[in-house]
This record gives structure tokens, sequence and C-alpha cells, in this order.
């Protein structure tokens, strides 16, 4: 409710201005808020414009009379009528504007673009960051040139949770960062603590908050296509083999017990790096995963719905989800992939279900442990998603 109120007397703000010439057709930036006593940085762009109109971030919120005598303007705004009245001119140079309206008073600067832009770029902040948020969700932040900011918030199993764009504003003399828009993590004016090429340390009304420098990718070859084609699996050496295939089938067919299942009894934990990809930041969110091995428990939530619900005996995919008779499933020839847990020789399958598709690393003498696995899936606004496992500790 007081972020609404507070974006109306930014409004209403917008048709104040109207003093003189200084006031009029200038760019005006309207820094700081004070209702009650309270002081609120808001950095929105007002104008107002000589055919009475007053505009914020270019758009027009009403219309405002000047009166020289009593040295105030009049407001009159059916978006704001709660703020529509008479605002006393307190402060008016070149430079800087006061109004006040009963107990809100608000302040505004000559907006200079030349001047915001030269400002940020002496930042070091140009490019993608995150910060940790809540329960161990991170907030993806991309600074472009001059001032635009994007933010995504991202999950252990979800990313784009909530977006938000606005602009940025640093101040080289006082070592601040500000984000006007409410809806970032680190929205507001912070302090800069501490700087460096891949960490910023910032003293915010939350407490500290640590930025970390994300390297956009030039080039990822664990991005699955959805449509993916032959040439996908040619680049990476995987060479089709349909006999291993049926050995595979066989060897299920004719063992009593899930041989994956089996050999999952041998180990306690599997942790994972899972890395979420944010395609608006070319670049992966990540977080850990840990599995506690119990196969009298479903692994279909642990593996975002593709993992196995029981154990089935001729599933040699187990804990992933056993392929049906209209999934499509491809194994290639052996191959060696190295991963934070180590290097493994693995059994790669390939598998089409229903909106998802995963290319599966198996480790040969571990079978039912997947040293990676890469996914391409629909998420239920039929956007592309891509998700990577990788096994960084075996316990």
């Amino acid at each position: 409710m007081k972020t609404i109120i507070l974006s109306i007397i930014i409004t209403v703000s917008t048709f104040i201005s109207v003093n003189a010439q200084t006031i009029e057709n200038n760019d005006w930036f309207i820094k700081t808020v004070d209702m009650n006593g309270k002081k609120n940085n808001l950095y929105q762009h007002i104008m107002f414009k000589p055919d009475g109109y007053t505009q914020i971030e270019g758009r027009v919120f009403g219309r405002w009379v000047f009166n020289k005598k009593e040295n105030t303007i009049t407001i009159e705004s059916r978006m704001a009528k709660e703020f529509a009245g008479i605002w006393e001119i307190t402060k008016l140079t070149n430079k800087e504007l006061i109004i006040k309206l009963d107990k809100t008073q608000m302040y505004m600067e000559i907006y200079n673009e030349k001047q915001i832009f030269s400002e940020n770029e002496k930042s070091n902040l140009f490019g993608i960051w995150y910060t940790n948020t809540y329960d161990g969700d991170r907030e993806y932040y991309k600074f472009e040139k001059p001032d635009n900011c994007n933010s995504i918030s991202a999950s252990l199993n979800q990313v784009g949770g909530s977006k938000s764009e606005g602009v940025w504003f640093y101040s080289s003399k006082e070592k601040t960062l500000t984000i006007p828009t409410h809806y970032m993590f680190i929205s507001g004016t912070s302090k800069i603590k501490k700087a460096s090429k891949n960490k910023i340390v910032l003293k915010h009304e939350r407490g500290d908050i640590t930025l970390n420098r994300v390297i956009e990718l030039n080039y990822n070859k664990e991005i699955m296509p959805y449509n993916v084609t032959a040439d996908f699996f040619t680049k990476r050496g995987l060479i089709k083999n349909k006999e291993l295939l049926q050995n595979t089938i066989y060897k299920f067919e004719d063992s009593e017990k899930n041989i994956n299942a089996n050999s999952l009894e041998k180990i306690k934990k599997l942790t994972y790096k899972k890395r979420n990809y944010i395609k608006n930041f070319n670049t992966f969110a990540e977080f850990e995963l840990a599995i506690e091995i119990d196969n009298n428990k479903s692994y279909y939530n642990i593996f975002r719905g593709f993992g196995a619900s029981n154990v089935e005996k001729n599933n040699y995919l187990f804990p992933i989800k056993e392929a049906g008779t209209f999934d499509e499933v491809t194994q290639f020839n052996d191959t060696e992939t190295t991963v934070k847990a180590g290097k493994f020789l693995c059994n790669i399958f390939y598998v089409e279900f229903k909106d998802i598709k995963l290319l599966l690393y198996m480790i040969k003498n571990n079978p039912g442990v997947y040293a990676k696995i890469i996914v391409t899936e629909k998420n239920y606004n039929d956007e592309i998603e891509n998700t990577v496992y990788e096994l960084s500790k075996i316990n």
C-alpha cells in the first residue's frame, strides 16, 4: 500500500513543479519524498510542460497552474485526487526545486542525463551479478549502459519467478548505488562498503548484501535444443549404438531385481550442482542439490518430474522414470566425462518423453548414478527451459 501511495505522490509532484520559466519545460529528478517526517528515495524523471501538462517517465499524469503572487502550484488530476491541491514552492533555483503540500514535501533536482551516465561509467557495475536472497534463493541483475537494470529471481526449481526492470544510478562522490524501482531485492540506496572486480559488498537497509559477478556465456555445449538434431550428438562425439541399447534391455530383463536400485543401496548421498539456464542473461543460476538415497522413496520431485515414482524391475534408467512405448530412447557408445566428482566412463542415453528431453550420463561401473543430466523441456507457458545436473560428490 505504501508503494502505491508513494507512486501517487510522485505523480502529484509531477504536476506541482510549475513555478516559472526555471521550472517550465525543464527535466526534473524527484530524488526524495518526505511523508510525515519519513524520507523515501524515489528517483523519478519529471517534466512540467508549457502547455500546462506534467509528465513522469514520459507519461502525462495531470495539469498544473502556477500562481506567481502566492508562489504556489495548483494541481488538478483525476488519477491522484487525494493529492490534488495547492502546493507551496519552498525553494526554487536553477538546480533545485522543493514543494510542500500539508505534511508531504518533495525534493527535486535538475535532471542531468550526461552527468548520470558519466557517473555510471565509473561504477564497475556493468555486467551480470547475483546475490542470495531468502532460503537459498538468488536474484540476478544485469547492469547495462547507460542506466538500465534488469533483475530475475531464481530458486532451486525455478528461474524467472519474478522479473523487474528499471534504472540505476551510481555516485562516485558518495560511493552509493541507487535503484528506484521497489521490486528488486537491492532496491533503494546502498553504500558501497567494499568493491573488487568480482565482488561488491553493499550496506543496505536489509543489512550487508554481497553482489557476485557472473560471467556471460560465449558458447555452451550443455544447452540442448528442444528440437535436437543429429549434429548436436556428432559435435559431442556421441555415436549411436543400437546393439548396446538392446544388450542393456536384455540385461535388465534377465535380472530378478532392478540392477540400478541394487547399486544405489551402497550409497548414502549424492550431491549435484544444479544449473538453471537464464536465457535473458545468457548464464546459469547454480544451486546445490543433495539427494539422500532411499529406494523406498520417490525420485519424482527430486528430478523435477522426470524422476522415477517407484522401482520397476526393467527400468534401466532408474532413478529416472521408465521409458514407455511411445517414448524414444537412444543409447550411444560409452563416453568419458569429467565433472567435479571426478572423471567417469559413462553409459550415454538420450530420452524423449512428452515435453521433456534428457541426455543422461550414467556411470558405467556405478549403475543408477548419473555423472551428468542435461534437460530441455517446455514449461506451462510453452517456454523452453534448460537445466544441467553435474555430480559433485558421492557419499
